[in-house]
């Protein structure tokens, strides 16, 4: 579908949000090459589209959870278009922090790692066991069985590391939150003020923290940033008492737990990134994209994440 017939349609659905624009309202300033992604404004308004094959409706119900406790896109509207789902968005002010750490001196680096930290550990302990049953379900890796499964689907059964890996799992998952699932610099939005918005909340799900927390440990170290003060930084904000009628902030895992059993979940996420950095060998239009300067950063973390695993296999 063309850019502009997938935004006239969805103007044409929503009077209510759009009155009386039109296509020719519309300016197209952006489009992901990645996802169906189409960023426009339209009444000097800045909206943002996502095409999707399924999903629409669980990232909606995500992101309106999550705006209640952090700055995200206010999600709009989401619904079917042909064959694949849409979802409606505002547009966050800024740029994606990953396009800016090349100009960013040391004390801005370390100033975006502080904030960045202090704004997942909000997430987290806010979000904190609100939710006993209505888990998300996500595509993210979430468990050795799955990292299992996903290595054989592409061709690699019998993963001679994933013994390592599992020997290295946590008896249980502790507390239940909010996971972002994807939070690194790409999906932070920055402007002269600071962080504005957490943007790309379609492999969120319910689960441990800790998820997130090693998923952005090992990409600080990839990109050269400070995970050390990151943790540092989610560790003090994540202390902070927070009660509502839901949650129990006397029921959150203790530091010195959330330390303990980093190492799997770092080493989680790196496996990960070996696992796309297979996938993109596998599929020339992957590698095509992911070999684009826009990917530059994630070609080190998949590097990185192959150190990892090779480790592994001893």
């Amino acid at each position: 579908m063309a850019d502009y017939k997938v935004i006239e349609r969805i103007i044409n659905r929503h009077s209510a949000l759009f009155g009386q624009a039109s296509v020719s309202d519309v300016s197209v300033f952006e489009t992901a090459s990645f996802n169906l992604v189409f960023k426009f404004v339209c009444s000097e308004n800045k909206y943002v589209l996502k095409v999707m094959k399924k999903g629409a409706k669980d990232e909606f119900t995500i992101m309106q959870e999550a705006g209640k406790h952090i700055s995200v896109p206010s999600p709009l509207s989401y619904g079917e278009i042909d064959d694949d789902e849409y979802l409606l968005m505002t547009r966050a002010p800024g740029k994606e922090t990953q396009s800016l750490l090349k100009s960013m001196d040391k004390i801005k680096r370390a100033g975006f790692v502080h904030y960045s930290a202090g704004i997942l550990a909000k997430l987290h302990r806010s979000t904190c066991n609100i939710h006993e049953s209505d888990h998300v379900q996500s595509t993210r890796l979430t468990s050795v069985n799955k990292l299992d499964r996903r290595l054989t689907s592409l061709g690699i059964p019998n993963w001679q590391g994933l013994s390592t890996l599992q020997a290295m799992e946590p008896d249980s998952t502790g507390d239940i939150c909010l996971v972002h699932g994807r939070y690194f610099p790409s999906n932070i939005m920055l402007d002269k003020s600071g962080i504005t918005s957490v943007i790309d909340w379609s492999q969120s799900f319910w689960g441990s923290p800790l998820h997130d927390v090693g998923y952005a440990l090992f990409m600080m170290n990839s990109l050269g940033l400070d995970a050390a003060l990151f943790l540092r930084s989610y560790l003090d904000e994540w202390s902070k008492p927070v009660v509502t009628e839901l949650n129990n902030a006397n029921s959150l895992t203790a530091p010195d737990e959330i330390l303990s059993s980093l190492p799997y979940y770092e080493t989680l996420a790196a496996v990960e990134f070996y696992t796309i950095g297979i996938r993109i060998q596998q599929d020339p239009k992957l590698h095509e994209i992911f070999h684009s300067p826009q990917y530059a950063w994630s070609l080190k973390a998949i590097a990185a994440g192959e150190q990892v695993a090779v480790g592994l296999c001893g």
